[in-house]
C-alpha cells in the first residue's frame, strides 16, 4: 500500500495559519493562508478578496510591509488579518469577535492610501448594486420570487458552493449552508426562502448582487456553472471577466473570429452568447473538469477529441485480455456487446452460474476494471450500475417514477476491484469491509442521482433529496480533506467517467459509471482520464447489452449482490492459487 499521511480539513487550517503568523511580510502571511500552505493555486484563491484586499495585497507586496503575529494588540493605527468561516481571509481595521486573528500591521503612513482604497471599494459596491436595481425594475415582484426559486432549485441540486458578495457568505456547502432549509421545507432563517417574502426594496445590497449574478451564471450553459467560481467573490465585474474568458476558450476551439462587439455587450448578452457557444464546443470537444478536493472549485478543461473519436478509440490490452480470456477474436465495442447478451441469456437460462469466475457478466465486468486499474496505476477501481435491472425496466415502462425514486440503496450496485498490491497486503477482512464501505458511498450516489432523469416529474422529484446527474468526467486531487471516508483512507486522487444507459426511449444520465482512486500523493493526468473514458464505453456495451436483453426478454435478472461476505469469500481464494473452483 502506498504511503500515506493524515490531515483533515481543519488540521490544514490550523498549520497555514500558524504558517502565516510566523512570517514576517503581510504579503507572505496572504499568500499563506490564500493557499492554505501551497495546497491552492493562488491565482484562483486571489479571486476571494474584495477589491480592497487585493489592492491591500499589492500595495504590502510592493513595499514589502511588516508582519505582526496574532498578539493581541489594540491600536486604531493597525490593519487586522483574520481567517473566517474556514473559507475566507478578512482585511479589516476593526477588531472582530469571530475568526481567527492572524496578525496586523501598522498602517502608519498608508492611512491616506488605504482610506482611498477603501473609498473606492465602496463606489464599486453601490454602482454594482445600482445595475442590479435596473435589472430588477424591469421584472415584477411575482417574477423576481420566480428568479431566487429557480436559483433556490438549482443550489439543492448541485455540489456545495460557498461564493462571496464582500464579506457576506452565500453557501450550501454542509455546517456553513444558509441558502436553504433541508427537506425542501420553507424556513425564513435562510436567504433564498426570506428573499421571496420580502420586496426587493427591502433587500440587502449583497443579496442582489447574489441572486443577479446567479441567475446569469445559470443562463450561461450548464446547470452547475457555480461550482467553476467556488470560493470566490462574486461580482458583476467579475462576472464580465469570467464570460470573457469563457467567450475566448470557446472561440479558440471552434476557430472562431472574435467578435468586438462582445466586450461591450450586457452580462445577460454575454450570459447567452457563451451559453450558445458552450453547446457547440460540447459537439466538438470532450469537455472535462479538474476539481480541486480543498476549495471544491471545478475548472473546465478540454480533451482534443468529441464523443464520435472517443467511440472509435481502441485499447490493445484490453482487447487482448478480451481475446485471451473470452475468445474475443475481434474484441471490438460490437463483439464486446454481442458476448455480453450471449452471456446474460446464458444465465437466464440457466447454462452458465451468474458468479461463474471465468465466463459470466461479473467475470468481464471484473476484467474490465481490473485491467483499467493496472493500466492506470489505481489502488481501487469500481464501476456503479443497477442490481435487479429487470425491476427497475418494469417500473420505467408502468411509470411508475415515484415507486423508481423511493427505490432504496440495496437496489442499487456497485462492484469494487481493488489493485492486486492493495488485495495482497490487506487481511481479507480489512479489504471487504473497505470495499463494502467504498460500495455504500456508491449506492448513496446511484440513489441521489436517479431522480435528476424524471425533470418534468416535478411533484413527485421535489419531494426528495438529489442532485442533478453528472454528465462531464472528472479528475480530482486533494481529495482527502472533506469526506469522512476520503480522510480515513487518504483518498487523495480520483477520476469519475459517467456514462448514460437507455430504456427503450428513456436516456438515463450517470446511470453507470467507472471511477478509480489513488491513495497518497500521485497526481491521475489527462492520459489517464482519457483511458479510463476509453474504458467506460467499453463497459457501457456490457451493461447496455445486458438492459437490451433483459427488456428484449421482459424477464428478472439480478446483478450478483457484493455484500462483505462475497467479498471475503472471493478474495480468500484468490489469496489461495491451487483453488480449482470456477464458482465461488
Amino acid at each position: 500500500m502506498k504511503e500515506v499521511s493524515f490531515e483533515t480539513y481543519d488540521m490544514l487550517i490550523e498549520r497555514s495559519i500558524n504558517d502565516a503568523r510566523n512570517t514576517e511580510t503581510a504579503s507572505q502571511a496572504i499568500q499563506l493562508i490564500l493557499t492554505l500552505s501551497g495546497h491552492l493555486e493562488f491565482a484562483e484563491m486571489f479571486k476571494s478578496l474584495t477589491y480592497f484586499e487585493q489592492e491591500i495585497y499589492k500595495l504590502v507586496t510592493e513595499d514589502a510591509l511588516k508582519f505582526t503575529g496574532s498578539e493581541e494588540q489594540d491600536d486604531s493605527d493597525l490593519l487586522y488579518f483574520y481567517y473566517i468561516k474556514k473559507q475566507k481571509l478578512f482585511i479589516t481595521e476593526l477588531k472582530q469577535e469571530h475568526g481567527s486573528l492572524i496578525g496586523s500591521m501598522k498602517i502608519g503612513s498608508y492611512r491616506t492610501k488605504i482610506d482611498d482604497l477603501f473609498e473606492e471599494n465602496n463606489i464599486r459596491h453601490l454602482k454594482e448594486v445600482k445595475e442590479c436595481d435596473l435589472f430588477f425594475s424591469g421584472h415584477s415582484g411575482q417574477e423576481i420570487i420566480k428568479m431566487v426559486n429557480e436559483i433556490k432549485h438549482f443550489c439543492q441540486h448541485m455540489a456545495p458552493i460557498s461564493l462571496f458578495v464582500n464579506h457576506k457568505l452565500y453557501s450550501n456547502f454542509y455546517e456553513l449552508n444558509n441558502l436553504y432549509p433541508a427537506h425542501h421545507k420553507f424556513d425564513a432563517d435562510y436567504i433564498l426562502c426570506a428573499l421571496t417574502t420580502k420586496s426587493i426594496e427591502d433587500w440587502e445590497e449583497e443579496d442582489k448582487i447574489f441572486v443577479y449574478s446567479l441567475y446569469l451564471l445559470f443562463k450561461s450553459g450548464i446547470q452547475t456553472r457555480a461550482e467553476e467560481i467556488n470560493n470566490q467573490q462574486i461580482t458583476l465585474s467579475s462576472l464580465h471577466i469570467f464570460f470573457e474568458d469563457k467567450y475566448t476558450t470557446y472561440c479558440e476551439i471552434l476557430h472562431l473570429p472574435l467578435e468586438p462587439i462582445f466586450k461591450a455587450s450586457s452580462l445577460m448578452e454575454k450570459s447567452l452568447r457563451v451559453r450558445e457557444l458552450f453547446a457547440k464546443v460540447r459537439e466538438t470537444v470532450l469537455i472535462y473538469r479538474d476539481i480541486n478536493g480543498i476549495s471544491l472549485q471545478k475548472t473546465e478543461k478540454f480533451l482534443g477529441l468529441n464523443h464520435a473519436s472517443l467511440c472509435t478509440k481502441r485499447d490493445n490490452a484490453l482487447e487482448e485480455m478480451l481475446r485471451n480470456q473470452f475468445g474475443l477474436i475481434s474484441a471490438d465495442h460490437s463483439s464486446l456487446y454481442e458476448l455480453s447478451r450471449k452471456l446474460v441469456y446464458q444465465e437466464l437460462t440457466g447454462q452458465i452460474a451468474g458468479n461463474d469466475r471465468h465466463n459470466s457478466i461479473h467475470a468481464l465486468v471484473h476484467s474490465i476494471l481490473s485491467t483499467l486499474g493496472e493500466k492506470t496505476n489505481s489502488d481501487v477501481c469500481f464501476s456503479r450500475f443497477f442490481q435487479n435491472i429487470g425491476a427497475f425496466i418494469k417500473l420505467l415502462r408502468e411509470k411508475k417514477v415515484e415507486d423508481i425514486c423511493a427505490l432504496k440503496l440495496q437496489n442499487y450496485s456497485c462492484y469494487i476491484v481493488p489493485s492486486a498490491r492493495l488485495a495482497h497486503r490487506m487481511p481479507v477482512e480489512m479489504l471487504a469491509k473497505m470495499c463494502v464501505s467504498i460500495a455504500s458511498r456508491m449506492l448513496y450516489n446511484s440513489w441521489h442521482y436517479i431522480p435528476g432523469n424524471f425533470q418534468s416529474y416535478t411533484d413527485i422529484i421535489e419531494n426528495r433529496d438529489y442532485y442533478f446527474p453528472p454528465q462531464l468526467p472528472d479528475i480530482t486531487k486533494l481529495s482527502k480533506y472533506h469526506h469522512v471516508g476520503h480522510v480515513k483512507l487518504s483518498v487523495n486522487n480520483c477520476i469519475r467517467a459517467p456514462h448514460s444507459i437507455t430504456i427503450d426511449d428513456t436516456i438515463l444520465h450517470a446511470f453507470m459509471d467507472i471511477r478509480l482512486v489513488r491513495l497518497g500523493d500521485e497526481v491521475y493526468q489527462e492520459s489517464d482520464l482519457l483511458d479510463s473514458l476509453v474504458y467506460t464505453q467499453y463497459l457501457y456495451q456490457v451493461y447496455q447489452a445486458i438492459v437490451d436483453e433483459v427488456a428484449e426478454q421482459n424477464t428478472s435478472y439480478s446483478l450478483i449482490e457484493y455484500d462483505k461476505d462475497w467479498y471475503v469469500q472471493y478474495y480468500s481464494l484468490e489469496a489461495a492459487p491451487n483453488e480449482k473452483s470456477t464458482v465461488y
